[in-house]
């Protein structure tokens, strides 16, 4: 149901509760008026929401500014001059595609999009140049720009990644997700810890997993995030024995999820708990 555009009479600034009429903007009383004040032209909502998109838009860039690094506005400071994949000079690349990290007194800079693909390289990601382990504190700006590119559908790699046999994709999902978990601070858990478990042994995680997110679901139940994500696990548990490759599809969803989380360690508690447990 629509509601009138106008307001309730014509010394009010409060706007009419009535219903519009279908395919108007009115009620059936303010399309019979001769001269109707309309709701936001008369509050200049208009200019509220456009001060508003304003301030938001400023916070949202400053912020990815920031995840960028050091340097992402002042080049000269970075230590390599091109980057690492495409060798674009340093000043070429946009603002929103670039990424630095401070090591041994030197900025180092690359496109996100290579950064992204170091992070998927290894378990425990390096800079390309030194061989140095990225801080976990970079790894955390790396992924929460991953998760903003995901979310917004901008390019996450330079070329579409290849064709993977079911066993690679296994081994990547849930080296990703080890290293998300580390990141975490669960830094002892390895991919083969996974990789070992038995299908039954991996139904029970799965149970586990479930009702301890249930449980936080239940905890809060204004975040409709945690119910969404309870509902997602309970369909995987109810379609379990139908999956050729459960443990694939299990750690796909789970690597969705803590991809899709801006706050992904209660779920990395609620997993290892539940690794723990078996």
């Amino acid at each position: 149901m629509n509601q009138c555009i106008g307001c309730k009479n014509k010394d009010s600034y409060d706007r009419c509760t009535s219903a519009s009429i279908t395919g108007l903007a009115l009620c059936g009383r303010h399309v019979k008026s001769k001269t109707v004040r309309i709701w936001h032209v008369v509050n200049r909502v208009e200019d509220k929401v456009i001060k508003i998109s304003k301030i938001w838009r400023g916070y949202a860039i400053r912020r990815l500014l920031k995840l960028a690094g050091p340097g992402v506005l002042k080049r000269d400071i970075c230590h390599n001059d091109e980057e690492l994949v495409s060798l674009e000079p340093r000043q070429s690349i946009h603002p929103l595609d670039y990424f630095s990290f401070e090591e041994g007194g030197r900025i180092w800079w690359f496109d996100i999009r290579s950064i992204i693909s170091c992070l998927n390289s290894a378990l425990v990601p390096v800079n390309p140049y030194t061989r140095t382990p990225l801080t976990v504190d970079t790894r955390r700006r790396i992924r929460e720009l991953y998760r903003y590119r995901l979310q917004n559908r901008k390019q996450i790699y330079h070329s579409p990644p290849g064709n993977k046999s079911q066993q690679d994709l296994l081994e990547f999902h849930w080296m990703r997700i080890c290293q998300i978990l580390a990141e975490n601070g669960f830094e002892d858990v390895h991919p083969n810890q996974f990789l070992a478990i038995s299908r039954s042994q991996l139904y029970t995680l799965l149970v586990f997993v479930m009702r301890d997110m249930q449980a936080l679901a239940s905890e809060h139940p204004k975040s409709s995030k945690r119910h969404r994500y309870y509902a997602v696990l309970k369909r995987e548990q109810d379609c379990f024995y139908n999956f050729q490759y459960p443990l694939l599809h299990f750690g796909n969803l789970i690597l969705m999820l803590l991809n899709d989380s801006a706050e992904p360690y209660n779920l990395c508690f609620i997993l290892m708990s539940a690794l723990h447990r078996l």
